[in-house]
């Protein structure tokens, strides 16, 4: 969430359609999106030492930066479709405990962390979080 105040583009991605097709529907603020991310929102406003307040805002300027939702598989050499990212590769990856929770050992970990190295570009930076 506060990338979206540093990138202009940002690509989300997920393992499972529907995940892809739930967070779609946030971005498109659609009243059958079943995500709720106000309270995330406002702590990360709250973080940043900005008005709870202003998570309208920070939603808005989500809504904006995203402009794809697309499959990822990082147990595979190439995690996503050739062209999804520039050619140079990604700035920023950020991981939230994808890696751990789909990796059944420290084997499968380490071999995921090495295909998303493709996706980054020399110098990039990733988050694992």
């Amino acid at each position: 969430m506060s990338g979206c105040e540093v990138f202009n583009k940002v690509i989300l991605t997920d393992y499972l359609e529907v995940n892809r097709q739930e967070l779609k529907r946030w971005l498109r603020n659609a009243e059958d999106s079943t995500l709720d991310w106000t309270p995330f929102l406002k702590h990360t406003c709250k973080l940043e030492g900005r008005k709870p307040s202003a998570w309208t805002e920070k939603a808005a300027r989500l809504r904006s930066v995203v402009s794809d939702v697309l499959y990822v598989d990082v147990h595979i050499p190439q995690p996503l479709d050739p062209g999804a990212l520039p050619p140079a590769g990604a700035d920023c990856l950020v991981s939230c405990f994808c890696l751990e929770a789909s990796s059944p050992d420290l084997a499968a970990f380490n071999r995921a962390l090495g295909h998303m190295k493709v996706l980054l570009r020399s110098g990039g930076h990733l988050l694992l979080i």
